[in-house]
């Protein structure tokens, strides 16, 4: 998602169908996934890196928004299960150090007060990325 601003507002552009990684682009050293959830129809989600393509299960439904085809999450059962892959098994690998970056609009917590953005749990294990409700 990149972010621009013309005539003193904020727009966002997100990237079209098709793109890809510029490899020579400092950001990208060291990529392991990159889901832009812009397909526009079926339940795959297209890994741009490592061809770890994911699928959406029925809690996930694609919807036309001012910034193009998104994915609506129905806040309970809704998931893109992106595999088992090596390379995303093993995050994080280097000094226990990760970097997430998601563009998420929230309508409300759905049925967890910790809404998950993107995981990677085996039995207890690993990490999550969420938004925390608790104010205190």
């Amino acid at each position: 998602m990149a972010i621009i601003r013309l005539n003193k507002q904020w727009k966002q552009k997100k990237p079209i169908l098709g793109s890809t990684i510029n490899w020579s682009h400092p950001l990208s050293q060291g990529l392991v996934g990159c889901w832009l959830m812009n397909e526009g129809g079926g339940n795959v989600v297209r890994d741009l890196v490592n061809m770890n393509h994911g699928v959406a299960n029925s809690g996930v439904t694609r919807i036309n928004s001012r910034l193009g085809n998104v994915l609506d999450f129905d806040g309970t059962t809704g998931r893109v299960n992106c595999g088992s892959n090596s390379s995303i098994d093993n995050i994080p690998s280097k000094n226990n150090a990760i970097t997430i970056s998601a563009w998420v609009y929230r309508d409300g917590s759905g049925d967890s007060v910790f809404p998950v953005i993107v995981d990677k749990l085996i039995t207890n294990a690993g990490w999550k990325f969420g938004i925390n409700d608790d104010a205190t």
